[in-house]
């Protein structure tokens, strides 16, 4: 992700060098170097307190998180340190004040095939069989992370070959051979991201819907066939658009992207 920095020109040498320091991994630019709108997958997190017109363009893909009195207040009271035990004392304040933005907007993909009328499932099982949809799947999630429900986990009576397993479950004591266990599906993200910059979301229909607010791709299957089910994929908001598509007898395979 872009950080992009609205900055006086009093701050202007200060905050790159605190914001590497706090966010580690992200590009960090000021908004003097902002030239071109962000792609459609892309969120800019803006840090100051007053905009300024060179971003105003760009507003509709911007969220603003003034960090200015957050580093001042730290300043305050950190006056007894030296300047490098400072900036590390901000930096820290700044990577807490951000975490909530920036796991929301990190990438996180979710893999599903529905049916017309949404099913993506009856009684554990996927009501329909397409071989083309099973080695879209395969292609799409081998060598990621993916992280699933208990019964997507039972569903699949082992874990997923050349894949990280993780498994949410508000069970007590459940075990899942060759898997990692969570009780919180933000865990298992917080989890997944320490080896996958993208991990992925398989399933069921509640952990999907848990998942969507901080998903930023679906690469979403629609079979066409409107069988009984038990279990459904969410309904996208007007926030997604469908960026590719593509059919294959029974199947389309979308890509979808957050805008």
């Amino acid at each position: 992700m872009r950080i992009v920095c609205v900055l006086s020109a009093h701050d202007a040498a200060r905050w790159p060098t605190l914001l590497a320091l706090a966010l580690p991994g992200h590009q960090i630019v000021t908004t003097g170097e902002l030239t071109a709108p962000p792609q459609p997958s892309e969120i800019i997190v803006v840090l100051g307190q007053s905009p300024g017109d060179s971003v105003a363009d760009f507003s509709a893909r911007i969220i603003y998180v003034d960090v200015a009195a957050a580093g001042a207040r730290s300043g305050e009271t950190t006056s007894a340190m030296v300047d490098d035990e400072r900036e590390r004392f901000i930096a820290t304040s700044v990577r807490i004040a951000l975490a909530p933005v920036l796991s929301k907007h990190l990438p996180l993909a979710m893999v599903a095939a529905m049916a017309r009328n949404r099913v993506i499932g009856n009684a554990g099982q996927l009501p329909w069989h397409e071989p083309a949809d099973l080695a879209h799947f395969k292609r799409t999630t081998t060598g990621h992370a993916v992280i699933m429900g208990r019964k997507t986990w039972d569903s699949l009576g082992r874990p997923l070959p050349r894949r990280r397993n993780l498994v949410v479950t508000r069970q007590p004591g459940f075990i899942a051979n060759g898997a990692e266990v969570f009780a919180d599906l933000t865990q298992a993200i917080a989890a997944a991201r320490a080896t996958d910059g993208e991990p992925m979301i398989i399933g069921g229909g509640e952990i999907y819907a848990l998942a969507l607010p901080f998903a930023t791709r679906i690469e979403l299957t629609e079979i066409a066939c409107e069988p009984p089910g038990d279990a459904y994929f969410p309904a996208l908001g007007s926030e997604w658009i469908v960026a590719d598509s593509r059919t294959s007898g029974a199947c389309t395979f979308c890509t979808w992207i957050r805008t």
